[in-house]
Order: C-alpha cells, then sequence, then structure tokens
C-alpha cells in the first residue's frame, strides 16, 4: 500500500496569496490623496492672497488735484478700502474694483473725470481732473469771475495800482533822412497773482486790455492750458493774456511769458511746450520769452 505523500510549504519563495482576500485599488486611494492635497493648497493659496497684508492696499497716490485737497481723496479713498466686501478685507488687492473707486469720487467731489488704477501688489493710483467752471477775468479795472458761456457771475474787487507798472519802449524814426529814436514810457499791466490766489482759489486768470467779453472758446482755451501747466508741476502758473483782433496771446509761467497761436490747434502747442519743459532741468527762468506760435518750430530767448 502506497503512501501519499504531504510537502510542506515552501516560505522561502514569498507570501502565499490568500485565494479568499479581495485586493485593494492602491492607484484610486493615491489619486483621491493627491486631490486633498491639492484641494488643501489652493485653498492655503487662496487665503494667502485673500488675506496676507502684502496684497492688502496700503499706499493711494492721488495726482491732479488744484483747488481739492488730495489729504481728503485720499481719506475718501482709504474709507472704502477699511471695510469687508462678503466677509473679505475691501482692501485686497484682488478685490478693489477701481470702477467703484471713480464712481464714489465722482459722485462725491467736483470731478470732470477720474482714472483709479492699482499698481500690484498693494498700491493704488488716483489720477483726477478737477471740473473748473469759472475764470478770474480782469480788465484793468476790475476783477470779477466769469462762467464758461462768458458771463459775469461775480464782482470781486477793483485792481491794486501796484498791479500797474510801466517799461520803456523805444521808436526809431526817420524824418527828412535823419534818424530819431523817441523813448516812451508804456503802461503795463500785471495780475498780483499771489493775491487772487489767496483770496479767491486757484483759477485760471485771464487778462485783456481791451475789455472783452471773453468767448466760451476763449474760456476752455484757458481751462485746457491751466489743467495743462498743473499737470506737468515743473513750472508755476501764473496767467494769460488775450487781445482782441489778434490771433495769438500769451501765456505767464513762471514769470516767463509764453506765447500762443489761436489759429493753430491747441494740442500741438501744448505737446510741444510739454516736450521743451522735459528737457529743462534747471527750470525755465532763464529765459526772456518762449514762442510756440510757429509749432512745431519752437523759438526762445
Amino acid at each position: 500500500m502506497s503512501r501519499a505523500l504531504h510537502r510542506r510549504p515552501d516560505y522561502s519563495r514569498g507570501k502565499l496569496r490568500n485565494p479568499f482576500r479581495m485586493e485593494q485599488d492602491r492607484s484610486g486611494l493615491k489619486m483621491r490623496i493627491l486631490l486633498i492635497f491639492a484641494g488643501v493648497c489652493v485653498v492655503f493659496s487662496i487665503g494667502m492672497l485673500l488675506y496676507h497684508s502684502l496684497f492688502q492696499i496700503k499706499t493711494v497716490s492721488v495726482y491732479g488735484s488744484i483747488r481739492l485737497s488730495s489729504e481728503d481723496l485720499k481719506d475718501t479713498v482709504h474709507g472704502v478700502l477699511s471695510g469687508k466686501k462678503f466677509l473679505l478685507p475691501a482692501s485686497n488687492f484682488f478685490l478693489v474694483d477701481e470702477s467703484e473707486v471713480e464712481d464714489l469720487l465722482l459722485e462725491k467731489y467736483p470731478l470732470e473725470s477720474v482714472e483709479a488704477t492699482k499698481v500690484f501688489p498693494n498700491a493704488l493710483k488716483v489720477d483726477i481732473q478737477e471740473k473748473i467752471t469759472k475764470v478770474l477775468y480782469t480788465d484793468g479795472e476790475r476783477v470779477q469771475f466769469v462762467d464758461q458761456d462768458g458771463s459775469s457771475i461775480e464782482s470781486l474787487r477793483k485792481v491794486f495800482e501796484s498791479e500797474w507798472g510801466s517799461t520803456s519802449v523805444s521808436e526809431i524814426s526817420h524824418v527828412d533822412g535823419v534818424e530819431t529814436t523817441t523813448v516812451k514810457l508804456v503802461k503795463t499791466f500785471r495780475p498780483d497773482v499771489q493775491s487772487l490766489k489767496s483770496d479767491y482759489g486757484d483759477y485760471p486768470i485771464v487778462y485783456s486790455a481791451d475789455a472783452l467779453v471773453l468767448t466760451p472758446a476763449e474760456i476752455q482755451d484757458a481751462l485746457s492750458w491751466f489743467r495743462l501747466i498743473h499737470k506737468m508741476g515743473q513750472v508755476e502758473y501764473h496767467y494769460q493774456t488775450v487781445h482782441e483782433g489778434i490771433s495769438y496771446g500769451s501765456l505767464v509761467v513762471s514769470g516767463v511769458p509764453i506765447y500762443i497761436s489761436s489759429r493753430l490747434p491747441q494740442e500741438i502747442q501744448q505737446n510741444l511746450l510739454a516736450h521743451f519743459l522735459s528737457q529743462q532741468n534747471s527750470g525755465i527762468q532763464e529765459y526772456e520769452y518762449i514762442d510756440l506760435r510757429y509749432a512745431p518750430a519752437i523759438y526762445w530767448k
């Protein structure tokens, strides 16, 4: 009678597979772990972007203010940024809506235009153009406010005697072949700019020796030059002169007359002046005059 041989399991060849054990799909588990980790990273990153102090707008810069206080404008903007937006910080760089800032300032202040621009990562730049609807006009006798239509809206004062002066002018004539030089004293008027600004505010100042009724076009011309000079910041606006029947006037900036023409597009003359001033490192006080009437050429002395 033969015996059945029974062999012991050989464990040296590795573990035996249990036929009743269900294998788990480890690839699916790894994927779930990766997704959870990625989700945590995304939430953490969003939290950093929304709450980290680096991305909270702290600096507000205002450009273009003339009569309005730039500090008041900044305080208004900071007031908006200090609140919450859906439980999130309203000052967050990514949540700040420039159009909301622009609409608020236009609603609260007399402004012609506002442009708010975010500067990464935590600054806001605000460019404004104030709404100016009147100019200070003098004919050498009285000073008055004139509106955009040229109508006098308020008489302010008589001119000061100190605003009148005189200058000598030489005239050469020839009579019977003999040259004769005659020196005459000509009365000149120079508005007291500092007094006018101090008493009535910073407005365009227009002088005409012809007792003109200013046209709307002349007033818009004065307003445009006034805004441009203030925007440049390099020089100081003083006043502008107009003459009846003459196609040019002068713009007095930092004490220097700048001759301008009503026949040339104002934009061309303004761009020419802006380019010229950008090249002056020491100011323009050294010049006797600057002439823009022959743009695109420019002359000075």
